[in-house]
């Protein structure tokens, strides 16, 4: 619970700085961010997540509904490709553990209206190309900075 209440804390501010960094500099930018805010619901309780959100002072619909303009949901080798899945130091959850993870997370941001699933039906390097060409498409429709104060 401390640690989901800081990492939101850490994860909204660097997002405001790199906002008001592009938004100083008057030129287009794309922001890309590898977590958003709402991902640490899916390590919680709702009442647990509540007081996250009470404590650092944002509604769960600021942070689902128009910071981002798209979120792409890139799914775990462990649901769908579980061969090429790999526990490590810092990745300790077995692959029905990380599948269940998978699942919550890409639950959190089932409200957001641009949210892009990219499954493994494909191989990775394929599936990466499916991230540059949604990328892509969100760049070339014009994408919104924003303002976050």
């Amino acid at each position: 619970f401390a640690f989901q209440t800081a990492l939101l804390k850490v994860q909204l501010q660097l997002e405001n700085s790199f906002a008001s960094v592009a938004h100083a500099n008057d030129t287009k930018a794309l922001l890309l961010c590898d977590r958003g805010g709402m991902d640490g619901k899916a390590y919680l309780s709702d009442g647990e997540w509540d007081k996250v959100l009470q404590r650092v002072g944002v509604s769960e619909e600021g942070i689902s509904g128009g910071r981002y303009d798209t979120v792409i949901h890139l799914v775990s080798a462990a649901d769908g490709a579980p061969a090429h899945y790999t526990a490590h130091e810092t990745r300790r959850e077995s692959v029905e553990e990380a599948v269940q993870t998978d699942h919550r997370t890409r639950e959190v941001w089932s409200n957001h209206p641009r949210r892009q699933i990219i499954d493994n039906s494909t191989s990775f390097e394929a599936k990466l190309q499916r991230v540059v060409d949604l990328v892509s498409s969100v760049v070339t429709s014009p994408p919104t900075i924003p303002h976050f104060d």
